[in-house]
């Protein structure tokens, strides 16, 4: 099937990345989550905390590669509500995949 099968039953944590995340910590959530559940879901609200997300998300391709799996991702925006005030935040669908060829 090339991929890994999801179990719609069971939701994996959502993986929020901060400004102050370590890449290396969030990339390897993203790649056991993935592992475990067939996908993840990451967020992050700010500009910082995007750039974290987005290298976590860059060493959790090289992570996966490992288990000869590449990376499939999906951004898209959402809002979500911080002491009560509305903030943009970007989320990421992450899947891993068997490569093509």
């Amino acid at each position: 099937s090339g991929m890994i099968e999801a179990d719609a039953s069971r939701k994996p944590p959502l993986i929020r990345a901060a400004n102050h995340s370590l890449p290396n910590s969030v990339a390897g959530a993203m790649a056991g989550i993935i592992r475990e559940y067939g996908f993840a879901e990451a967020q992050s609200v700010g500009v910082s905390a995007g750039h974290q997300m987005l290298k976590a998300a860059t060493i959790a391709r090289k992570y996966l590669e490992a288990d000869r799996l590449a990376l499939f991702m999906v951004p898209d925006f959402t809002t979500v509500f911080i002491k009560g005030q509305r903030r943009s935040a970007i989320r990421l669908f992450l899947s891993g995949r068997e490569p093509v060829g």
